[in-house]
């Protein structure tokens, strides 16, 4: 969930990159011209954004991501990202479950190898969310 209590939906995930930047702004009451001013760029450019006229590379997405306070993945992911996204952190956390049982099991306080394992698998969880 975003900061501002957006949750992108099934829908979402389904719009073009120029739908979504148009729904942010109306989320957040933000004009293009306005958008175009806080990410630097002319208005037309953000109109044609918002009209697919105009692909949305992952360097303009950074900037209007920016300049909406929203994250990038909002704008330019699509359901197979986030499906590839959820698999990934479900493997990470039954990875971790496994290591917290394994030492639970031995009886024994979490080694030092095993600490630097989970601590990795948490590094790998956050990087995925």
């Amino acid at each position: 969930m975003s900061r501002e209590g957006f949750e992108p939906t099934e829908e979402y995930a389904k719009l073009t990159s120029g739908d979504r930047v148009r729904i942010m702004c109306e989320f957040k009451a933000i004009s293009q011209a306005e958008l175009a001013r806080r990410a630097g760029m002319h208005p037309t450019h953000v109109s044609a954004i918002i009209n697919d006229k105009r692909p949305l590379g992952i360097n303009l997405a950074r900037r209007i991501a920016k300049a909406l306070d929203i994250s990038v993945s909002y704008l330019i992911e699509d359901a197979s990202d986030r499906d590839m996204r959820q698999k990934k952190v479900s493997s990470i956390l039954t990875r971790l479950k496994k290591r917290v049982h394994q030492a639970r099991m031995r009886g024994t306080p979490i080694g030092e190898v095993t600490e630097r394992h989970i601590l990795k698998d948490l590094d790998e969880l956050s990087a995925a969310l």
